[in-house]
């Protein structure tokens, strides 16, 4: 009796034992299978939202600088000819104020996403990534914007400069997804004007290892 006892006794611990074991398992599968999900949900939603803020900005600063833009460019002159090059910045500091207001504006319509993800992508797997019915999620966003300008001065040819104007728009992005919040930012260079100036060009050069001199060598 008992050792019926002891082996009824082992049984349980067994079963419990296994029951402990396939509970473990099954939350530890639980939280991969999560893990997974909220990831490719959160990955794909900033991809959506990388999309609407190049298309909103890009089209949004165009607008803005549709026509002639070479006043924001300043130039002195000496005898008819360039010697020195600068940017306007009174108005090109009006020029960044005035694309982040109204780029600001503009993406308050994008504040509620709609996404649609074949089921197959939640399971991170590259082979079932397009497999599956999709399923749609909704998205919320909220921008930050920060507007300033960049200018690059650089040799295109022999004697001759490139000066060009960049309007630089970096955006934050705070995305809500179902289950995860993330941040992305984002930075844009949208073209405002550029102007190549060109001086004489010597009748012969000669190049060397650190770069191209030119040189004038005829009398």
């Amino acid at each position: 009796m008992h050792g019926k006892n002891i082996y009824y006794t082992v049984r349980k611990l067994n079963v419990w034992l296994i029951l402990v074991v396939v509970l473990i398992l099954a939350l530890c599968g639980a939280k991969y299978f999560s893990h997974t999900v909220c990831t490719q949900i959160n990955a794909t939603g900033k991809v959506k939202v990388e999309e609407v803020l190049h298309s909103q900005i890009n089209r949004t600063c165009r607008a803005i600088l549709q026509g002639d833009n070479t006043d924001y460019i300043s130039e002195k002159l000496r005898e008819d000819k360039v010697t020195e090059i600068s940017v306007n910045a009174q108005a090109v500091s009006v020029l960044t104020a005035h694309c982040n207001v109204a780029c600001t504006e503009d993406l308050k319509q994008y504040e509620h996403l709609t996404m649609d993800i074949p089921r197959g992508s939640l399971l991170g797997s590259t082979y079932w990534a397009d497999k599956g019915t999709n399923v749609s999620f909704n998205l919320r966003v909220s921008y930050e914007l920060s507007t300033d300008y960049q200018t690059i001065m650089e040799a295109v040819g022999i004697n001759q400069v490139r000066y060009a104007v960049y309007l630089v728009v970096k955006a934050t992005a705070h995305v809500t997804v179902p289950a995860s919040v993330g941040d992305a930012t984002y930075t844009y260079y949208v073209p405002v004007c550029e102007t190549v100036y060109t001086g004489d060009v010597p009748n012969v050069y000669v190049a060397d290892e650190d770069g191209t001199n030119y040189l004038d060598l005829l009398p």
